[in-house]
Parts: C-alpha cells; structure tokens; sequence
C-alpha cells in the first residue's frame, strides 16, 4: 500500500508537472503573438493599497519592477527585445510614459480599462496609446500590475485627417452657398430696380 500510495503520488505531480507545463507553453505563445504590449510589474515589497495617493504612487514608483513583458511592449519602446526591458524600476519607465498612467491607476484601484494616453518621443511627436491595468491584491496590499497597451497613433492621424476633410468640405459649401445666394440676391435689387424704372412714375409715391 505504501508503495502504491508513493507510486501514485509521483504519477500525479507528474501530471500535473506536465499540465503546468502546457499552460505555461500556450501562455507564452498567446503573450508572445498577441497585436497588444503586455507587461507584469512586481513589487519588490508589497505596498498598502489604503495609502494615501501620492503616497502610493511614491511606493509604487520605488518598489516596482517590470517582470516581465511580450516582443510587442518592447517594440513600443524602441527595444530589441523583451529582456532589455526587464529589470527597469517603475521610476524609469514613466520617464519614457509620463506619471499620469500611474496616477490614474492609483485612483483607479489598479483597474484601468481602455484609457486613452499621449506619450511624446524624443522628437516631441505625439503618440496615442489605449492601457489598461489590473492589479493583484492580497490581504490589502499589492503584489503586482499587469497591464497592456495598444498604439492607436494612426487611427487618432486618420480621425483628424477626416475631420479636417470634412471642415473643409463644410466651408467650401459654405463658400458656395454664400457666393450663390450673393449673387441671387443681386439678380433681384438688378431686377427690382429695372422695374422701377419702367413702371414707377417720379413723383408718384411708388404708385404707377
């Protein structure tokens, strides 16, 4: 019995090994070709979420550490490759994203969905990026961010352009409009006037 107990015990942690490592393979692949940046940020030492905001954000930004993240994120951020971004603390990573994506996670519980951001490059372009976030909470504090962001600089380009397009289109009918309208109403007074001169007697008031 003994032996058949150990024996079914090493069966089991052996599929469960092999479960785990499965899930482990499909995660990888689904991170690693997904169109969006994922990251994963732990905390160093885990912070009290009822901190006041500021004081969480300050905590945040000096125990956090991005653990990992997908080839996309690292794209975004100008990188080879996922590895280079691994390691960065939290403070680093807002030089490149601004405070405001930290601070609306704050006050947000960590639960961002679909804000929209404007990050500058070094070139003071403008781009636009869709986040969101979810923290992981234990015994009111947190131990990690996972998030996700997604570039939309083209898409807010196209909007734009459109409506600019459309501004356009609306003034030159505008234009149109005007100048034909103008000219109708010049066409009248014309003719008005040449009927007064035909038909009105000087003198008579207006009357024939």
């Amino acid at each position: 019995n003994v032996l058949g107990d150990m024996l079914s015990a090493f069966l089991q942690r052996q599929i469960t090994d092999r479960a785990l490592r499965e899930s482990e393979r499909r995660y990888r692949h689904f991170v690693g070709t997904i169109s969006e940046g994922i990251w994963r940020i732990d905390l160093k030492q885990p912070v009290a979420v009822d901190e006041a905001p500021k004081a969480l954000v300050e905590a945040v930004q000096r125990e956090g550490v991005m653990a990992e993240c997908n080839s996309e994120l690292a794209r975004l951020f100008g990188a080879a490759s996922p590895d280079e971004l691994v390691g960065w603390s939290v403070t680093r990573l807002t030089e490149f994203t601004g405070q405001r994506i930290l601070q609306d996670a704050v006050e947000a519980d960590f639960r961002l969905q679909a804000q929209e951001y404007v990050v500058y490059d070094e070139d003071r372009n403008a781009r636009h990026f869709i986040v969101n976030t979810s923290g992981v909470v234990e015994d009111g504090h947190l131990l990690s961010v996972w998030g996700s962001a997604t570039e939309v600089t083209a898409r807010v380009q196209l909007e734009r352009r459109m409506v600019t397009a459309l501004e356009q289109q609306q003034q030159r009918i505008g234009r149109d409009l005007h100048d034909s309208v103008g000219q109708l109403l010049t066409g009248v007074r014309m003719l008005a006037q040449n009927l007064e001169e035909r038909h009105v007697q000087p003198g008579t008031g207006g009357h024939p």
